[in-house]
Order: C-alpha cells, then sequence, then structure tokens
C-alpha cells in the first residue's frame, strides 16, 4: 500500500478563509477521484500552518488515473486558481510505500509524524530498525505506528507515523516511550544509522 500526501504552506494573512479552503478542497477532490482524501495541518510544530492532503492507494497507477480526473476537471481548476492567494509557496507532493502496520477505517484526530534518512550501513538492516523501532513503541503505547519508505524525495527516507484521538492521548504515549529505557536504547542505536529525526504533529481537518 502506498500514501500520497500534498502540502502547502497556508498564508498566515488568510489563515481563516485558508481552512476552509483546505477542507473544502479534500472533500472535491475525494467526489472527482473516488479516493479516500484527507486533509490535515501541522501544528505545534516547526512547519506550523503547512496544509497536507492525504490519500491512501492499493497501487500507482491508481494515483496517475486519479491525477488525470482532477487535470481534466474545470471546476476543481478554477477552485484552485480562485484560492491560489490562501498559500505560499509551491506544492510539495511526497509518495512512500507502507512497510509496516496498516491503516485502518478509523481515522485519528492527531498524528506525530517522525522523519529521518538513513546515512550509513546495511539498508536492510536500517529498516528492520527502523521496523523494531515501531513494534516497541506499540507494545509501550498500544497505539500502532506505521513505517513507510520514501519513494520520492530523498533516497533512504523513512517515516513513522503514530496516531491518537485526543492530545492527552498523544501526550500519554510521548511519555511512555520517552522514559523507557529499552526505547531509549533503539534510539541510541539508530543515531548510528539514521539523520537526527524530525517531529511534526498534524491535526485532522477533514
Amino acid at each position: 500500500m502506498y500514501l500520497f500526501t500534498r502540502r502547502r504552506q497556508i498564508n498566515p494573512a488568510k489563515a481563516r478563509s485558508a481552512v476552509d479552503v483546505v477542507v473544502e478542497g479534500a472533500h472535491r477532490a475525494q467526489e472527482i477521484t473516488g479516493l479516500d482524501v484527507r486533509a490535515w495541518m501541522s501544528v505545534f510544530s516547526p512547519d506550523v500552518g503547512a496544509a497536507v492532503w492525504s490519500a491512501r492507494l492499493d497501487d500507482l497507477e491508481q494515483l496517475e488515473v486519479a491525477n488525470g480526473k482532477l487535470l481534466a476537471d474545470n471546476s476543481f481548476g478554477e477552485f484552485v486558481e480562485k484560492n491560489d492567494s490562501c498559500f505560499l509557496g509551491p506544492l510539495q507532493d511526497s509518495l512512500s510505500q507502507l512497510i509496516h502496520g496498516q491503516l485502518g477505517t478509523q481515522v485519528p484526530e492527531y498524528i506525530m509524524v517522525a522523519r529521518s534518512q538513513i546515512v550509513s550501513g546495511d539498508l536492510a538492516a536500517a529498516m528492520g530498525l527502523a521496523i523494531e523501532i515501531a513494534e516497541t513503541s506499540e507494545r509501550l503505547t498500544g497505539a500502532q505506528t506505521l513505517v513507510r519508505r520514501g519513494v520520492t524525495g530523498s533516497y533512504g527516507e523513512v517515516a513513522w507515523t503514530t496516531g491518537a484521538q485526543d492530545m492527552k492521548s498523544l501526550q500519554a504515549n510521548d511519555d511512555k516511550i520517552a522514559a523507557d529505557p529499552t526505547f531509549l536504547s533503539l534510539v541510541n542505536r539508530a543515531s548510528e544509522v539514521f539523520a537526527p529525526a524530525t517531529v511534526t504533529i498534524l491535526q485532522r481537518l477533514a
């Protein structure tokens, strides 16, 4: 399974209008493509105010077909052009493949995403360590942690994603892994293989 995301920075001067546009854009894309399109916004993170649209895919052909439908839909194109001023900078697309965990039917209110890149060592061993980190987190918190490998973007990129239904649960999960010696030992091992991770919290909008 694959996950496609499209990201763009919200214009702070039009933040309230932009949030409505982000949600409506997700609904329109879902109606046109038939994909389960979700809308998110980064909060409490260095890239605060980034809008993210995501869609799960069975294969890449599904993405190709969906993209063609959006490009061919005049009303969607007009919607995008009309609301361009609500955002800043270019679109940033990302495609990744799920290598651990399963996307469930219940979509969390928040997700915490840690991204890193393999910088040394055996690629297969690094992926194994990434999965071990996720499994340890799951054992400690009871919350599923997905592991994805980057298909586009920097080669060797890995992302861990953990969902939570509210901020209290997200904090509790983070406290558990931060205090566990086994998990901290894994993080020390990972520092020899992965670049320092960047962590983002995303809040679901739609």
